[in-house]
């Protein structure tokens, strides 16, 4: 079902999806809605053995669940291993883990380090329960270039941007929480 790609454009995007838990076929079906909403053509590939992550994937979703049953159902097939594997090998790479799928890249276990990109909220809360947690703030180099970067892109209305100014405005208070500012 999601190995079809819509011929929209001219790149396919490759879009690895763990299948263990979660809402994984709903997920799916709202990748390739976003995708034709988008006009973006996207091949979702069903994840459920280590074999399966060696496709030239562009990106991985781990839908939510149970983490704990989740590192359970993939232990026999090595897909969790392979997904974090992966996730080392190309670290430029997105990853949406939700639910469960976030835990796992949180606390990815046998020493490997945490794989997780969070909003502020979250990461004070991360902060609070994980006092020794690496932390790195990303911030422009100025409001002004920030504002300018959200325009150029075209993508979102003016709503939009008014309260994504607001919100990094709000979120720069923060910068003396985490370990490193870039």
């Amino acid at each position: 079902m999601f190995l079809r790609a819509a011929r929209l454009a001219k790149v396919v995007l490759h879009i690895g999806l763990a299948m263990v838990q979660g809402a994984r076929h709903e997920h799916g079906e709202a990748l390739e809605v976003a995708a034709t909403q988008l006009g973006k053509a996207v091949t979702v590939h069903p994840l459920r053995t280590a074999a399966d992550v060696e496709v030239d994937l562009d990106a991985l979703v781990l839908p939510g669940g149970e983490s704990t049953t989740m590192r359970l159902a993939t232990a026999s097939g090595g897909l969790l291993e392979a997904i974090f594997a992966w996730m080392q090998a190309h670290p430029d790479r997105p990853v949406l883990g939700t639910c469960a799928g976030a835990i796992l890249m949180a606390m990815p276990g046998e020493g490997r380090t945490a794989f997780l990109e969070i909003d502020v909220e979250g990461a004070m809360k991360v902060m609070q329960q994980y006092p020794e947690a690496v932390t790195i703030f990303l911030k422009t180099p100025s409001p002004e270039e920030f504002e300018r970067r959200l325009r150029a892109r075209g993508t979102e209305t003016e709503e939009v941007i008014q309260k994504r100014l607001a919100t990094a405005f709000r979120e720069l208070e923060y910068t003396g929480r985490y370990r490193h500012v870039v």
